[in-house]
């Protein structure tokens, strides 16, 4: 969102809780946003962010959860990490919001995930926010250094392997 869009707005943040969804709404709350923190444990959203977010609890498997996107101006989706069956999983979310929730909508994909034919969920999914009338935006972020330690630990320890979004050489 641009910052003339962000004025005096509500968000509704799906992982909320998450290492990214945190920061997300931390950023939000510190430019004087209201914010909807969207999780599957309301609870540690609570506790992460006390009284300053609205905590409620969220579930893209529970589609009875996806209302509670209402007085949300915009929505930043991010689906669970490594899940093959994303796409899956996160259309009915889509859906409800092209037909039902605000009309902007930020997410958060990968770079150049459109160019692994072995895992096809990021590409599929932008190309069904892409092809919609939201005002989308897309983030493709090449790495996050918690990736060192919640998932390369051990090819770093036990392999001496180190993978990372750079090219071949």
């Amino acid at each position: 969102f641009t910052k003339n869009e962000i004025i005096m707005a509500k968000y509704f943040v799906t992982g909320a809780t998450g290492t990214v969804g945190r920061e997300v709404v931390e950023s939000l709350l510190s430019k004087g946003q209201e914010v909807i923190a969207a999780s599957r444990n309301p609870d540690k959203s609570k506790t992460l962010f006390q009284e300053r977010v609205s905590s409620v609890s969220f579930d893209f498997t529970d589609e009875s959860s996806f209302s509670q996107l209402y007085e949300s101006e915009g929505v930043f989706l991010i689906g669970p990490p490594l899940d093959l069956g994303l796409y899956e999983l996160l259309t009915p979310f889509l859906d409800y919001v092209k037909k039902n929730g605000p009309k902007r909508l930020v997410y958060l994909s990968a770079n150049g995930m459109e160019h692994m034919e072995d895992l096809p969920f990021h590409a599929q999914i932008e190309s069904a926010i892409t092809s919609s009338e939201l005002d989308w935006r897309i983030v493709r972020p090449g790495f996050f250094m918690q990736n060192f330690g919640n998932y390369e630990r051990e090819n770093i320890e036990e392999r001496k392997v180190l993978f990372v979004p750079a090219g071949t050489r």
